[in-house]
């Protein structure tokens, strides 16, 4: 299955393929002149609509999904999550020969506290 940014980067590229067609046709006077008026003002206005919806129309296929902040925990990666129910949840942040966190949530998610930090 392809990811929503790709399908989005594709449509975007066949509406500029599309219009890169049409000004070579444009160019090349195939077209009659009051036809090529309303094809640079339609093709100008779906390429103009398309690009602002893509940067301000949020990509968010499932549900209420949203992108979370950890604490400032480095680079270490989260290598183990769970939740106890639908509120409680642990996090584990390790890196080889290096500190290792444990973080808590208390609110789905939405924020995290370091709960134990271990030095080797």
């Amino acid at each position: 299955m392809i990811s929503p940014a790709c399908a989005k980067s594709l449509a975007v590229w066949w509406i500029i393929n599309c219009y890169y067609n049409e000004i070579i046709l444009i160019y090349n006077n195939q077209i009659a002149p009051n036809l090529k008026r309303l094809l640079k003002i339609t093709f100008t206005l779906i390429f103009t609509i398309i690009i602002v919806l893509g940067f301000t129309v949020p990509l968010n296929p499932v549900g209420n999904w949203y992108q979370q902040f950890m604490p400032n925990i480095g680079s270490r990666q989260i290598t183990d999550i769970t939740f106890l129910d639908s509120l409680n949840g642990y996090a584990v942040a390790t890196q080889m020969s290096d500190t290792s966190y444990v973080l808590k949530t208390s609110n789905r998610g939405d924020t995290w506290q370091i709960v134990y930090r271990n030095f080797f």
